[in-house]
């Protein structure tokens, strides 16, 4: 897949999902290749199957709306783009809450902390 040999990257996708069948990487490599190629109805195939073999990870989620979309199905790209934002909701909820127990324990260092690192990142503010 890198710099646009999709051709050789979906061979060596090929070569990892042969190696380790139990590999999302390798399978949504490989439906990228085929998304990437024009192939969507092998890409489809290939990232359901990553996303069985990664719990429905938001990633290949997105890369299945993608696909769907590609192919004008947007009733299914809708579908799972509900599904993805309920997984990236989840996320960002228990992050919160690691966030906030880590906070309580630390008296507060994380917040010093997150401030510090805001303000590097945005040196004009």
């Amino acid at each position: 897949m890198h710099k646009g040999k999709y051709e050789e990257g979906l061979k060596v996708a090929r070569i990892a999902m042969d190696k380790d069948g139990g590999s999302f990487m390798a399978h949504r490599a490989a439906g990228l290749c085929y998304l990437s190629l024009g192939y969507e109805k092998e890409a489809i195939e290939i990232l359901t199957v990553a996303a069985q073999l990664s719990n429905r990870h938001p990633w290949v989620l997105f890369d299945l709306i993608g696909a769907y979309a590609t192919l004008a199905n947007n009733e299914e790209a809708q579908s799972i783009m509900e599904e993805a934002m309920e997984h990236v909701n989840l996320f960002r909820q228990e992050s919160m809450t690691s966030f906030s127990a880590y906070m309580k324990v630390n008296n507060g260092k994380t917040v010093v902390f997150s401030d510090v690192r805001f303000r590097q990142a945005q040196p004009d503010r």
